[in-house]
């Protein structure tokens, strides 16, 4: 019946994965401060945070099993978290300070150091993670 509805498997898992990323923007909006960040370190650290949380496991637990069907080429999975990882990148400027001199690049970098932060955290390496979350620029 699913597949009837949604044409294929590809477009089966698409639309969850889809579904998913935006489950998970609006969870993040819910949990993190109205205002916006006072830095890109703070922004970052707060999503650290809050990922953190019990209530985001499922979330990440997903997200790995992307990633790694990423790394295994599946072109599936590869459009899918490019997808999901543009809709983080809007998220991430728009909680940017508001007079962050380059937006774009800021969340580059804040989004390249909170992946690396929650990988880190997954393998048990908090230590590290939180270090690299204090090197981000202030």
């Amino acid at each position: 019946m699913l597949l009837y509805h949604f044409g294929s498997k590809e477009q089966l898992i698409t639309a969850l994965l889809d579904h998913l990323a935006m489950q998970f923007t609006l969870a993040l909006d819910s949990h993190f401060p109205a205002e916006r960040s006072p830095s890109r370190r703070a922004c970052a650290e707060a999503v650290f945070e809050i990922t953190g949380q019990a209530g985001f496991e499922p979330f990440l637990r997903v997200w790995w099993d992307i990633v790694a069907g990423c790394a295994g080429g599946n072109s599936a999975y590869l459009d899918a978290a490019g997808r999901i990882m543009d809709q983080l990148m809007e998220w991430v400027i728009d909680h940017l300070p508001e007079g962050d001199p380059d937006p774009l690049k800021g969340a580059r970098a804040v989004l390249t150091v909170i992946e690396g932060a929650q990988m880190l955290r997954a393998i048990g390496r908090d230590e590290i993670a939180k270090a690299g979350l204090f090197a981000l620029e202030g």
